[in-house]
């Protein structure tokens, strides 16, 4: 009950009297300050698998940065440099700007988290992130 009550009160919040303990377990997802609002923990699945309990989880970010994140890279400008021996001397070429990478949300620091209760004790759990590319 010490552990449960502690998860909560790193969030600032009062533990919910549902755990009880010897039938169920818990784990804490805290991803740490993040730069604005909008982030958060999605959890994707939650099962046996085999001989333990899989708890599968992705960090969300605010649609304009998560689109900026999958974006490929931008080419980089290449500047002519100096004529090849024996050859004409090339002109350089334009180097155009490229727009503005999108801002991050104006706002305070967030911190996502997530508490999943899990109404077993049996099996070994995991925790895993899946990142998207």
């Amino acid at each position: 009950m010490a552990e449960w009550r502690s998860l909560w009160s790193r969030v600032g919040k009062v533990a919910p009297d549902v755990f009880e303990a010897g039938r169920m377990s818990a784990v804490g997802i805290f991803l740490g300050q993040r730069s604005g609002p909008g982030y958060s923990v999605n959890i994707l699945s939650a099962g046996r698998r085999r001989d333990r309990f899989m708890l599968v989880f992705e960090e969300r970010a605010p649609d304009d940065v998560m689109m900026a994140e999958r974006a490929p890279p931008a080419p980089r400008p290449v500047a002519a440099g100096p004529a090849f021996s024996g050859g004409a001397a090339f002109a350089p070429q334009a180097v155009t700007s490229l727009p503005p990478a999108p801002a991050r949300p104006a706002g305070p620091p967030t911190s996502p988290w997530a508490i999943v209760l899990i109404d077993r004790v049996d099996l070994p759990i995991t925790v895993e992130q899946r990142l998207f590319r």
